[in-house]
């Protein structure tokens, strides 16, 4: 029986288009939650520690600091940005969740939390740096390398929308900003592409 190869091509977009709904919806309520942490510590630090907690950030080659490598994701400046990486964290978690399990999941955000962390505090400018930016760099790095290295509908379609739509995040790859700690962006993102090629987080 022949089967008409367009055919085959618009029906792998639509599984792949389903996969991805799927994704997105099974993985809300832990990413909600991770988030609802987030926002959680924001205003503890705000109304409690009047933003005295961000001095648990990163400082550059400051042995002190060096826990900031753990504190750094859930610390912000402001409510801005805050709200910022709460809504490209969800979106790029959750496609990084169409590719890998959410077991998976939890071994990467462990990873490129330490990595850029550690590469940000021994490389980075003498600023305190805090955000969750340079992590999800990582995830947006991981998603178009493993793109790459398993091509299917499924893979690429998820790194174009990733790629077309994400692509701007680009430009916090370099210093645009002298507010902004666009190195731990930079860390983040090869971070996230070193994962890409690590056994424990393949595809």
């Amino acid at each position: 029986m022949f089967i008409d190869p367009a055919t085959n091509f618009i029906a792998s977009i639509a599984n792949t288009i389903s996969a991805m709904v799927n994704s997105f919806t099974a993985h809300t309520l832990s990413l909600l939650i991770i988030i609802a942490s987030a926002f959680a510590v924001y205003f503890i630090n705000l109304i409690f520690f009047k933003g005295r907690l961000n001095r648990l950030g990163l400082r550059s080659r400051k042995p002190k600091s060096l826990i900031g490598i753990v504190c750094t994701p859930w610390l912000h400046g402001d409510f801005s940005h805050l709200s910022m990486n709460a809504v490209f964290f969800y979106i790029l978690a959750s496609m990084t969740l169409v590719i890998i399990s959410f077991h998976t999941f939890i071994y990467l955000s462990i990873y490129l939390t330490i990595f850029t962390g550690l590469l940000t505090w021994i490389f980075a400018r003498p600023l305190n740096h805090i955000g969750a930016s340079g992590v999800i760099m990582g995830y947006w790095g991981f998603i178009l390398v493993s793109a790459i290295q398993h091509p299917s509908a499924f893979t690429i379609l998820t790194g174009l929308i990733c790629l077309f739509y994400f692509g701007t995040l680009a430009s916090n790859l370099v210093p645009t900003d002298p507010k902004s700690s666009w190195e731990s962006h930079l860390f983040g993102c090869l971070c996230g592409v070193s994962a890409a090629f690590i056994p424990l987080f393949s595809a």
